[in-house]
């Protein structure tokens, strides 16, 4: 498997010039991965996960929160992550130096990334008008 940053290439006018490609594939048989990803979404959405305060309401996705030690100062934060949870279209990793634990520091930030990439490519949820409507009645 040799991962990569790149889906395409694309010049000035939106045209793709390049696509990359797919090398392999991970060696975790069908049963593995959806253990796998289901304690991905659990970091967020299970009753103990650790990154419970970085959802985004509507969309459901799965990551990981990590801490790494320093023997030079405060522990490093981690968090990868991946949206939305059925159907990937974008995957993250934050490393935030110095930043303590991964669900306080690194999830809120990835959580914003991928909120406003997933805002640009429409894929947020719409407010129900009627909600709205019933929000503005009790305020």
């Amino acid at each position: 498997y040799l991962p990569h940053f790149l889906k395409a290439v694309v010049n000035g006018n939106d045209t793709i010039v390049g696509r990359i490609e797919t090398i392999g594939r991970l060696p975790f048989s069908k049963s593995t991965l959806a253990i796998l990803k289901e304690a991905a979404v659990g970091v967020l959405y299970g009753e103990r996960g650790t990154a419970r305060g970085s959802r985004i309401e509507g969309i459901k996705f799965g990551g990981k929160t990590g801490t790494a030690q320093n023997p030079h100062g405060d522990e490093h934060a981690l968090f990868c992550a991946y949206a939305p949870a059925d159907d990937p279209v974008i995957a993250i990793a934050v490393l935030v130096e110095q930043g303590g634990h991964g669900s306080e520091t690194a999830a809120p930030i990835a959580s914003k990334v991928i909120r406003r990439y997933l805002d640009k490519l429409d894929m947020l949820p719409k407010p129900d008008t009627v909600e709205i409507l019933l929000q503005a009645e009790a305020e």
